[in-house]
């Protein structure tokens, strides 16, 4: 019996402290308000406005990209050419010919970079043949003074 007073005097001390505790209804937000026809008029406008602002800047960012690309592969098609015509003047003996067009092919604005690394050897080449045909030059004069 003791037990069971016990027990019923420990339920009675937890419901009332349980019970003490402050309730709290569930706060519920409250429901915007509804928007007039034309207010919601105006929010869809501005919605489209915003969406197609965007995809112009989009396709404008494309085009400028699409022009990029076809300058820079019309630079690096005419840096090539010049690069080209120095060789051929090189083997024609036009060593100053070759030399312009290499500076030419150097002073053009944006060249890739696998032109630019082009640029140093085809440099070194006229300059090889250019030591090679004054050598020649120069042994055909001693040639001509030894007879």
């Amino acid at each position: 019996m003791r037990l069971s007073i016990v027990g019923l005097a420990a339920l009675g001390l937890f419901v009332g402290v349980v019970g003490c505790e402050k309730s709290e209804t569930p706060k519920v937000p409250a429901a915007p308000a509804a928007k007039s026809p034309e207010a919601q008029a105006q929010d869809a406008a501005k919605s489209v406005t915003n969406a197609v602002e965007q995809k112009s800047q989009e396709v404008t960012q494309a085009v400028t990209d699409a022009k990029k690309a076809v300058e820079d592969s019309g630079v690096a098609d005419q840096a090539q050419k010049l690069l080209d015509q120095a060789v051929e003047y090189a083997k024609d003996n036009k060593y100053d010919l070759a030399e312009k067009a290499i500076k030419q092919a150097e002073e053009l604005p944006g060249i890739p970079q696998s032109i630019k690394d082009k640029i140093p050897q085809v440099r070194q080449m006229v300059e090889s043949l250019k030591a090679a045909g004054n050598a020649g030059a120069a042994g055909k004069a001693v040639e001509g003074l030894v007879k």
